[in-house]
Parts: C-alpha cells; structure tokens; sequence
C-alpha cells in the first residue's frame, strides 16, 4: 500500500492503511516524539456527527484502557482532533484469526485449545473488572508466532448503543456470534462473551461459524436451533470435545461454563479423555430446537413468543448501508423480546492474572480531558424520566380484561424459575436492576393476528413491542414478556397493555416502590 498522505495528526505520522472494521480505519502510526510505533484507528466520519456517541465512545476507550493484559491489545487513550476522532493502541503482531482459517483451514483440537485458552484468560480478566467484550469475533483475533493471543476492540461497538445513529435500546454486534439471550432482548454480558467463544471454538474446527447464510438464518438460529455436533460434521472430532462445545453453546445461560478458565480445562480433559465429561444438572431442561422453538412440554403450560416476531421484523427493516456490520443488530432487535429467561450474574472464576510487562512504546502526553470511567453493563430498552414533580404512588387493582380478550390470568413477578414459572408475584417491586415480568394465559389466536405489549410510566409511554402471532405456537397455552431499562426504575405507577389487531383487550398495572 502507499503510505497515507491526506490525514495529519498534531502527533502521529501515519503511514499505510493496516485494516478496517465496521467502525474505523486502522493505519500504522510513528510517535512524533520518539519515532515508535502504534496503531491509530480513525472512527469513519459518518460516526462523528451524533454528541453522544462521541460521549460514549470516548468514555469506553478511557475505560478500557485500563486493561493490561499479555493477551488484550494496549489502548492507549482517544483524542478529538477537529474533525477526527481516533485511538491509539498497542500495534498488534501477527494475522487476523478470519485470515488464519481461511490459509490454512479447520485447526487441530489442540491447537485451538492453546488459542481459545488465552481467550478465556483475556476475556475472565477483563470480566473481572466489569469490562464486557460485546463484540467478539474471528476479525478482533489476532494470532501471532507460536499462536501467541491478542484480543482487540473491548467494548468497541457499545459506544453505539443508545445514540441516534442507531435505534435506541438496540445492541450492536456480529451475527456470526449473537447469544440467544441477546436474541431475546437482554444487553451484552460475560455470559454472551463465553458464549462467543464457544462459537469461536466451532469456527477453528470446521472454519464456519454453527449458523450461517442470511441475516434471518443466523438470528434464528442462535434463538432457537440446536448447532449440528461436531463429531458428526468431521468424525476425526471426539465425542467429549464436541459435546464440551455444544454445552458453551447452550441456550440457557446456567448450562453454560461459567468463565473462560473453566470451559478451557473441560476442553482439555476432553482431548486428554482423563476425566468424565462435565454434564448439567438433570434439571436443566433440553434447549429448544428448530421443530420445537420454543414450546414448553405439558404439564408447565409455558411458551416464549420470539421466533415469529423476529423473522416479521428482519424482512421488513432496511438498514443503512453506512453502518455495515456493526448495525445488523439493530434489524434482530426490532421485535425486542418477548419471553426471554433471565439470571443475576454470578462472580467471575478467579484466575491467575498474566500482567504484561510494559509496551516497548506508549506515547508520552496525556488528553486535554480525562472522560468519567464508564462500566459496560448495558441493557437494551428505554428509560423512564424521573418525575420533575412528586407522583402519588396508587394501588394497583386488578388486571382488566375485554369481554372477548384472548389474554387472561395476568401475574406479574419480579423472577423466573427454572421450569418458567413466575416467582415472587406480586404488583409492589423493588427491582434493584432486575425485570418486571408479565406472565399470561392465551387462547383462540389465529396466526398471523397483530399483536404488541406496551409499558408505560404515569401517562408517558416508554415502549411497544410489535410482533405476528407465529403459526407453529398453537391457539391456547400460556406465555411471557418483560421489560428492563437499562439504567434502572423511576419510582411511581406503570401499566402494561396487551393489544391485538390495534386495541388494548388486557391491562396490568404495577408500582415501583422508592
């Protein structure tokens, strides 16, 4: 390549263009002060003109840089130079993961173990610090000499979320890797990086990802498909190594290992074939397959509502062609969920922390303003506004049902149980950052029938959720929906209102307590 002429830097001298992703150039970089190399990555102009993206991506970086790892990529800060925004970080030695597969195809099962062990060790250390990933993919993968690790872009695509440069409550991220409680509506989460990872171990052992084709494809399959097994898609794969995958790949986030630590050493002991495979619970039900998405077996009564809306959805929504990749999942998200399962994280599994000794090079002034740190925990979906004046908190009455309404038997509670039924029931909550759940009973829908849940707080409308009754649900059984905004409840009353074809045939209301 010829080396890049039109941008200038107050510091930096930038010489060839070194790679691209969804949201920046990266050019290799020389520190004017001392000549030592970095990698500069420039945010492509279209994502400059939204404030709060700016805001926010600046806050990211400011929290991530301070993640030293052997195995995370240095950031070394952001600055905001007329009209350029950029990161300089830590160049990074070796070849994109996507490149290794695609030179030298499907890897042998213990080399993708030593990659995905340093993964796992990137990925708990960060998780340690609350620092969330988002994002993980084969492109932010990069393999150097003797398959030493560096994990690139924490947090890079979160920036987004939120501003109006994309819907607000929509994730961002890859199709490739989106874990099904995304699918669902929840935020990203350690849970939804490990997931990742085990779709990164299915990717080095076959060089695809488990879902793959279009948009619709891959979204419904990570909600509701089971991934063929490896031993039967290359038989020279055991099966203790394939079943160790398809566990990480579980729908349901407690069948899942619980750090990258853990999932690492069960992978080992499955090539070693030294020890029984781990398995779940017995309790732990089956998750759901193509033929049955979301159907919960009699004697529960329990059915999720996703798949339809979603596919409904996807078809209908056309995306900027400016945002690439990294806005797909706003198309996913356009349905936000319907019965999704939900769990308080647990504590990351400690780890031995490999500190890396200090970079050969860091550049040697400071920004002009130090952002405020900000902890990715986000969520999607709305926010309600805090009251400028006191709102008298009522009580809430019975739900209201029309005479003809499908929906009936509203509950509202506050948790899930592991057979999906509702717990802690009740119309008083304290939700402390958890979701308020609406559990009801549906009979004589035909498919195809329009139908949303909307929420509301005082007389301001906060959300409506639109999907098409799917046609392999069944007329009559019981299901639920959710709402969780990100950063917490204003307190005070809220209703929620069941619509078909356009009118509101059940309510619930509920109070927020102080």
């Amino acid at each position: 390549m010829q080396p890049e002429t039109n941008i200038i830097l107050k510091n930096y001298r930038l010489d060839n263009e070194i790679g691209r992703d969804e949201l920046t150039t990266i050019y290799r970089g020389y520190d004017l002060a001392d000549n030592g190399q970095v990698a500069v990555k420039i945010v492509a102009p279209q994502f400059t003109f939204d404030q709060q993206f700016i805001e926010q991506f600046k806050q990211n970086v400011e929290t991530i840089s301070h993640l030293t790892h052997a195995n995370i990529i240095q950031v070394y800060g952001v600055w905001h130079e007329d009209d350029k925004l950029y990161t300089v970080q830590e160049l990074a030695q070796g070849h994109l993961l996507s490149d290794l597969l695609k030179r030298e195809g499907a890897l042998p099962p213990k080399r993708m173990v030593k990659i995905v062990r340093q993964i796992g060790i990137a990925l708990d250390y960060a998780h340690q610090q609350d620092i969330i990933h988002g994002d993980l993919s084969v492109d932010c993968i990069y393999v150097a000499l003797n398959d030493q690790v560096m994990v690139a872009n924490f947090g890079q695509t979160q920036a987004m979320t939120g501003t109006g440069l994309v819907k607000q409550g929509y994730p961002i991220g890859t199709p490739e890797t989106l874990a099904p409680e995304i699918v669902h509506g929840q935020g990203p989460s350690r849970h939804a990086d490990l997931y990742a990872l085990g779709i990164l171990c299915y990717q080095m052992l076959t060089t695809k990802p488990p879902f793959t084709g279009t948009l619709v494809t891959m979204i419904h399959g990570h909600g509701y498909e089971t991934p063929r097994p490896l031993h039967l898609l290359n038989p020279s794969i055991s099966v203790n190594i394939s079943r160790t995958i398809e566990q990480m790949l579980a729908k349901r986030i407690e069948t899942r290992y619980k750090s990258g630590a853990e999932f690492t050493r069960a992978l080992s002991n499955a090539i070693d074939s030294t020890v029984p495979h781990y398995s779940a619970p017995v309790s732990v039900k089956k998750s759901p397959t193509v033929t049955d998405p979301v159907k919960v077996p009699s004697p529960y009564r329990k059915q999720l509502w996703f798949a339809g809306a979603i596919m409904a959805v996807v078809l209908s929504f056309v995306f900027s062609s400016s945002l690439g990749a990294v806005s797909i999942w706003q198309i996913a998200q356009s349905a936000n969920p319907v019965a999704a399962s939900w769990q308080q994280p647990a504590n990351a599994t400690a780890v031995p922390a490999a500190i890396k000794a200090t970079p050969t090079h860091k550049p040697t002034f400071t920004p002009t303003t130090t952002p405020t740190p900000l902890i990715i925990k986000a969520e999607p979906s709305p926010l309600p506004t805090e009251p400028s004046t006191v709102v008298n908190i009522p009580t809430p009455g019975n739900p209201t049902l029309v005479n003809d309404s499908p929906f009936t038997n509203l509950q509202l509670a506050q948790s899930i149980s592991r057979d999906d039924e509702p717990e802690q029931v009740g119309t008083f909550f304290t939700p402390e950052g958890r979701p308020i759940y609406l559990f009801f009973d549906y009979r004589d829908i035909a498919p195809g029938t329009s139908w949303s849940h909307r929420w509301t707080w005082a007389d301001s409308e906060l959300a409506t959720y639109q999907a098409i009754w799917p046609d392999n649900y069944g007329r009559d059984g019981m299901a639920w929906v959710f709402y969780h905004p990100p950063e917490g409840y204003s307190s005070g009353p809220y209703s929620v209102n069941l619509i078909i074809e356009g009118r509101v045939v059940s309510t619930a209301t509920f109070v927020v307590e102080p």
